[in-house]
Order: structure tokens, then C-alpha cells, then sequence
């Protein structure tokens, strides 16, 4: 036959080839009809058409002679072949770069190329494999191969027309291919809706993870995942989600690297964050590289050949890479749900610096009003430790015993006349104890109502009664590692001072309406200027919170038993209300100092400083020549001729019983009491201390009573 007919008959057999394509529009008919015509024109043993999409070589829209394969092995050698060999090994990227048919010697290549495909072909006893590129317009969709037996070698004349032959399959297998996409595209879109109605309601990190294991990891549109996050302002990045099912849990290597921040950029991830597309990454060309991100290592170690990422990016904003196994997921539905995977992740940590803010917001809103408002307190406080005055005998023994109880954590009651400055000292305690750096507290015991105290001391829980609109913490709570001054401690209400002994001896609490016991750190202060021990005599305050408060007593002498210390204190008040008031007032005459020397002071230090701001404010001059004091406060001498009052005898034995007091430290009955001494029964005492007008406040303990 002559070169003429020859091209006759394959210009018929193309022809004829090409209108049999034309009609097997489905998978089937064209797989059947390619079985047909390509052992007619070429007398081969076997083929196979592999399709090629995007960066992954598939064999998903694959086409051989299924008639051949009943027991559905060669499937299996395909998906075998596409899972474990990549696409550029030298011999699928060998076709697509060429235009014409290519023939591989299997023999020379297992020596020269030793490639995962050549072996595979080596060891199923093929010789020679032929590889013709499927192309449209030039771009690849695919390849041809043939097994043409051992004893067929193509020559040119074939190759040729095998080249035209694949022109014609290429038209077919790009109509099925476009088919299948579209219907794929539809299955992607509807998977793209399903996913982001699911995600759009997502929150936090345990609700995406539900949402891709059931959108997209039960569906195998991917396996094992990891959304990595960055942090702009370290500019390192950590795992944020993983697949928990798939990475080992007990992997003590991988839990590590999973909470470690890496630095970026490694060479590695910054490359796919800022890439606008998908990017398909050969593991073991990047451990090639040097320094090596320790994290290539590890996925290595996993088992993993290939990894793509896809960066997510909100806006203008990146935030992240999504990791995954290659798999049958076409790039567009990769974008398509990186791109919800980003909005999510978005709102997520969004959400998550939100809740973080709005939890340290609530847990110390209130502790800071509270804070703000007893350190203005402090500021625009009338006393500070350096402003105790006094260098008397009795103020050095109150030096002293501060001194001693300071650094302790010690109850410390104070007890003195009201405005000896009992608050003072109790500040000059806790300016000089641990907790300086901390709060000290005060509560007023008697000027809060009674119904309050205990919400006011240990707080309560929003709507554990009326009015409780909210929660509020007590002022043992805010006291906490710092110092508690109960100031009028015998105002407390008897039913309080039963809880007020529990939280002093177990050092814990319950707010109002509250379930759950608070452990706290306080050290306690009180104060006061009642006569504790008889009011625990009179039922009026309970005797084992008496003993619990009075570890270490301190008495605060009166002004009129420490006249030494006048001056100085008048010359400190002085200064500071010149100053506050703008006036310039800088002493006091002789005569006006010995006024307050001879005055018997019965407010102490309180009338005094109130004493001298009055007369700061109606002087006229810088000196201060009079001051307008109770005449019931002074003394007046009587001229020694005027008669004497004679005391009745119930005005002796009143004086008597109160002498006999006073020695007894206020001690009534027991050993050593006033009952004892004065050889009297215990009801008799009291009965004549009822009639004679002797009442409680006119006894005070001046020291500690022992039983």
C-alpha cells in the first residue's frame, strides 16, 4: 500500500473514530469504545488514561478496560500507584512537557531513573510503556498510556498516528472531563452552602471542629488538618485547631510542637501565607533544604509525603494557614472553604479576646471601685503613720507595742476614749506590716444600718434579696491580703458576731445568696470605745469573739493624761490648716497655750484639731491669742476659805465601788474581782452599782484582763 492510500485509510479511520467519539458522551461508551479502536489500530496489550488536575495528578476520571479487570485488582494498582508516587518523578512531567508521543524503555529507565512508577511497571513485567499527552489549546488535561505487549515496538509511522489518534481522544475526554466538572462544580457549590450555613454559626474553636469532621472529613474531602494562627505582634505563629482523632495524643514530640510558638519566617510558612493561591509543598524536597523547620520533620515522621496549605486571610487582614492532605479536593472548593474557614476564625478569635477582656473586666470591676474609692479615702485622709505625735511616756509605750504587733498577722484591738486616734494608730500598723502594699479597709460598725452589716462586710449574690440587683463583694473580700479596721466593733449586732467570729477563726466566707466558700487572707484590726468586758457581762457582746479580738489590746490614753504632747500636736494642726484655708497663722500666745494645757479635753485629740481649725478660721492676725473652750471643761480654782462639800455616804461608797473597779481592771465577779475585794455577792455588786448610777462607761479596762 502506498503512502497515499495509507493516509487515505487513517484519515477514514480518524474519521470514523472521531464521529464514534462524538456519540459516547458518557464514561462507559467512550471507555468501551477506546478498548475497541485502540487494540484495532495498534494491537496493544493495554491502556490507561490518567487525568490531570490542577497541581494533583487523580486518577478520578481514569478510563481502562474495566471488561478485563472482573475482579477490580488494576483499580486498585491505579489508586496504589496515584497515592504513592508523585507527579514529578521524571516520567509523568516527561509526557506533559512534550508534544508528541514518549516511549520509556522500563528496563533502561529502572537502571538510569529508578522512579516510583518505573518500578512499579518493572515489577508488573512490562518492557516498554508509551505516554501521549492529552492536550487542548495546549493545556494538559491528561495522558494516554499504552502497553504495547513485549513484542510490539511502535515505529514512527505508528507514533504518528498515535499522536493523531490522541488529538481526537483529548476532544472526547475533554467533554467528559467538563461534564464531570460541572456536575462536580455543583456538588462543591452545594457542599460550599451546606458548609457555610453550618459555620456562620460557629463560636468557638469545639464548634469548627464539629463542623469540618462533618462537612468535610466524613464527606473525605480531607483527612488529617491543621489551622495554624499568626501573631503580628511577635510575628511567630502556633497551632490553633488540629485534628484531634488523627494526631497522636500521647506523641510527647508533637503535643510539645503543637503549644510552640515558631518564628516567622521560616522559609515554609510565610511563602504559602502570603500566597493568594493553594500551594502544594513535597515534603521531602523541603527536609532537602537547610535549616529545616522542626515542624517538616515531624510531619515526615507522621507518614506524610505531600502537604497543601492555603492561607486564610480576612479582609485585608492574615490570619492564618489551613494544612491538609492532598486528596480529591479541587482547588476552587479549597479556596472556597478557606475562605469560610476565615471569616470563622475571624469571629472566633474575635469572640475569644472579647470573652477574655469582658472575664478580667468583671472579675475586677467592682474590686477596682471599691479599691478606687478606699484609696481616695487614704489620700484625703485626715492621718497618716507619719503624723503620729506624741513623745510622751504614754506614747512610747504605744510605739512600742505597734512595733511588736506590726509584722505579726496578728488581731489587734484597739481601745481608747472616742478621738484619742485609735483609726491612727491602726493605719500606722498596717504602713508598717507586710501588707502595706495592700488595702486596709475600714468599716464603720455604727454607722451602717442593721440590716446591711452583713452584705456590707461579706458581700452578696445578685438577687439573694430585694434590691440585690447585683453582685457585690464584701469588704472582707476586698480586704483580701491586705488589712480590715473594724472601727466600733461593739455596735456589731449579736446575730453578726457569730459569723464575724467564723470568718476571723476559719479565715473564709460566704457572700449573701452565695454556695461556694471564699478563702481569704485578712488580717483584722478593730476598735473601740466601749468597755467590751462588761458589755460581755451585760450580754451584749459574746464572750468568745471578746477573746478572739482581744489578742493584743492596745489602750489609747486619753489627751488629758499626756498634756506634754499639746503643744506639738497644736503646732502640726496649725500647719495644716494655715494651709488649707490660705491663712498665715504660725503660733499661739502664752496665754491661750496655757488655756488648752489647763483644759480637760474630754473629745482628745479630735476636739482639739477642731478647736484650732475653728480659731485658724476667726483669727485676725498670724497669732492665735484665745480660744473659746466649754467652760465645763476647765478648771477653776476655788479660794481656799470656801466651804467644802461634804459627801454623803452613798457618794463615798459610790467612790469606793468605782476605785475598787478601776484596781480591778472592770473585773466584777471571779478571783481577784471587785465582788471578791469588797466581800460581796455578785447580784449584791450589781444591785448597788444599779442604785448608786454607776454605769459601764464610766469603767475602762486599762489593761488586759485576766481571768
Amino acid at each position: 500500500m502506498n503512502t497515499n492510500s495509507k493516509e487515505a485509510v487513517e484519515s477514514i479511520e480518524l474519521l470514523t473514530f472521531s464521529n464514534a467519539m462524538a456519540l459516547a458522551n458518557t464514561r462507559d461508551a467512550l471507555a468501551e469504545l477506546l478498548t475497541l479502536k485502540l487494540r484495532e489500530f495498534f494491537n496493544i496489550v493495554d491502556y490507561t488514561i490518567a487525568a490531570l488536575e490542577g497541581y494533583i495528578l487523580t486518577y478520578q476520571y481514569f478510563l481502562y478496560d474495566e471488561r478485563q479487570d472482573l475482579s477490580g485488582r488494576k483499580k486498585q494498582r491505579l489508586a496504589y500507584i496515584n497515592a504513592n508516587f508523585g507527579y514529578e518523578t521524571g516520567i509523568y512531567d516527561v509526557v506533559t512537557k512534550s508534544q508528541k508521543p514518549v516511549v520509556f524503555d522500563v528496563e533502561k529507565e529502572y537502571v538510569e531513573a529508578v522512579s516510583g512508577h518505573i518500578k512499579f511497571w518493572a515489577n508488573g513485567g512490562l518492557k516498554s510503556i508509551i505516554g501521549c499527552p492529552l492536550k487542548i489549546h495546549d493545556r494538559n488535561i491528561g495522558i494516554l498510556w499504552l502497553d504495547p505487549g513485549p513484542e510490539n515496538e511502535f515505529n514512527e509511522n505508528q507514533l504518528s498516528f498515535l499522536e493523531k489518534v490522541a488529538a481526537q481522544i483529548s476532544i472526547a475526554f475533554h467533554y467528559l472531563i467538563t461534564n464531570h466538572e460541572i456536575v462536580k462544580a455543583g456538588e462543591e457549590k452545594a457542599v460550599l452552602l451546606s458548609f457555610s450555613n453550618e459555620i456562620a454559626s460557629v463560636r468557638d474553636k469545639n464548634g469548627l471542629s464539629k463542623v469540618i469532621k462533618s462537612h468535610l472529613k466524613d464527606y473525605s474531602l480531607i483527612s488529617e488538618y491543621l489551622i495554624c494562627t499568626i501573631n503580628h505582634e511577635s510575628k511567630t505563629y502556633n497551632n490553633f485547631l488540629y485534628d484531634y482523632d488523627s494526631f497522636p495524643d500521647d506523641d510527647h514530640e508533637f503535643t510539645t510542637l503543637a503549644l510552640k510558638r515558631i518564628n516567622i519566617p521560616d522559609g515554609t510558612w510565610d511563602i504559602c501565607l502570603y500566597s493568594d493561591e493553594s500551594r502544594l509543598f513535597d515534603i521531602n524536597k523541603l527536609l532537602a533544604q537547610e535549616n529545616v523547620p522542626e515542624y517538616v520533620v515531624l510531619w515526615k515522621k507522621m507518614g506524610f509525603e505531600k502537604i497543601v496549605g492555603c492561607s486564610l486571610k480576612y479582609g485585608n487582614d492574615y490570619l492564618g494557614i489551613l494544612w491538609v492532605q492532598p486528596q480529591q479536593i479541587t482547588n476552587f472548593l479549597l479556596k472556597g472553604i478557606s475562605s469560610h474557614l476565615a471569616i470563622a476564625l475571624a469571629n472566633i478569635l474575635a469572640n475569644e479576646k472579647i470573652e477574655a477582656q469582658l472575664k478580667e473586666i468583671d472579675s475586677y470591676k467592682q474590686q477596682l471601685e471599691e479599691e478606687k474609692l478606699y484609696l481616695q479615702q487614704e489620700v484625703s485622709g485626715s492621718y497618716s503613720f507619719d503624723e503620729i505625735i506624741g513623745s510622751g511616756k504614754e506614747m512610747e509605750e504605744i510605739y512600742e507595742q505597734m512595733s511588736q504587733v506590726a509584722f505579726a498577722n496578728s488581731t489587734v484591738l484597739i481601745l481608747g476614749e472616742t478621738g484619742t486616734g485609735k483609726e491612727l494608730i491602726a493605719r500606722g500598723i498596717h504602713n508598717a506590716s507586710p501588707r502595706k502594699d495592700k488595702l486596709m479597709v475600714k468599716v464603720n460598725c455604727a454607722s451602717i444600718p442593721e440590716n446591711l452589716i452583713e452584705s456590707e462586710l461579706f458581700g452578696h449574690e445578685k438577687g439573694s434579696f430585694t434590691g440585690a440587683t447585683e453582685r457585690r463583694i464584701g469588704k472582707f473580700e476586698l480586704a483580701n491580703n491586705g488589712t480590715l479596721f473594724l472601727d466600733e466593733i461593739g455596735e456589731m449586732p449579736l446575730d453578726l458576731q457569730v459569723k464575724l467570729l467564723r470568718a476571723l477563726q476559719e479565715k473564709e466566707i460566704e457572700r449573701i445568696g452565695g454556695k461556694a466558700v471564699i478563702k481569704l487572707n485578712v488580717r483584722v484590726i478593730a476598735a473601740t470605745n466601749r468597755d467590751l468586758f462588761s458589755e460581755v457581762q451585760y450580754g451584749n457582746f459574746r464572750n468568745d469573739l471578746y477573746y478572739r479580738l482581744n489578742v493584743f489590746p492596745i489602750v489609747m490614753p486619753p489627751l488629758r493624761n499626756r498634756k506634754d504632747d499639746i503643744p506639738a500636736l497644736a503646732r502640726h494642726f496649725i500647719q495644716r490648716y494655715s494651709r488649707n484655708t490660705g491663712k498665715k497663722v504660725d503660733g499661739i500666745s502664752n496665754n491661750a497655750m496655757k488655756d488648752l494645757m489647763a483644759y480637760d479635753w474630754p473629745g482628745n485629740v479630735r476636739e482639739l484639731e477642731h478647736l484650732l481649725e475653728r480659731s485658724i478660721l476667726i483669727s485676725k492676725g498670724n497669732i492665735i491669742k484665745e480660744f473659746h473652750l466649754p467652760i465645763s471643761g476647765k478648771k477653776e480654782s476655788k479660794p481656799e476659805n470656801e466651804d467644802q462639800h461634804i459627801k454623803t455616804n452613798e457618794e463615798n461608797e459610790r467612790d469606793h465601788i468605782l476605785f475598787v473597779l478601776k484596781r480591778c481592771n472592770g473585773k466584777i465577779f471571779g478571783k481577784g474581782g471587785a465582788a471578791q475585794l469588797l466581800d460581796m455577792h455578785v447580784s449584791t455588786l450589781n444591785s448597788r452599782m444599779k442604785k448608786l448610777g454607776i454605769k459601764k462607761e464610766q469603767v475602762f479596762i486599762v489593761q488586759q484582763v485576766q481571768d
